[in-house]
């Protein structure tokens, strides 16, 4: 029974190491890289995989994806993976159309968080 609970303690505390990692990769990679030129996002992402664990990391781009807390470690989603779909209403002008792409999703997310902080 202990033993049993020492496997479970460890596990619970590798998932949790892994979560706040992640969330410090997404944070760092988000909180600084925003701010870069487009020019630096490879070298700043090439650091970045200096930094931290490869298994930690998301596929391809870190920009690609958001970070949600789940179940276990947490889990990174694609951007692309959460686009609602685009419904043309006849009614409305050409001005008034946004059709959602990954980067107005995450775009419109990253807002809806600071708004809400307001």
């Amino acid at each position: 029974m202990i033993l049993e609970l020492d496997q479970r303690d460890n596990l619970e505390n590798d998932n949790a190491k892994k979560t706040i990692e992640k969330m410090l990769l997404w944070s760092m990679g988000w909180g600084i890289g925003a701010t870069i030129s487009t020019l630096q996002i490879r070298e700043f992402q090439e650091g970045l995989s200096e930094i931290f664990p490869a298994d930690i990391s998301p596929r391809g781009s870190l920009f690609e994806y958001y970070f949600t807390i789940g179940k276990g470690e947490g889990e990174f989603i694609a951007w692309q993976d959460i686009i609602p779909e685009f419904n043309y209403a006849v009614e409305m002008s050409y001005f008034e159309l946004v059709v959602p792409t990954s980067d107005t999703v995450c775009y419109s997310w990253f807002l809806e968080k600071n708004i809400t902080l307001l």
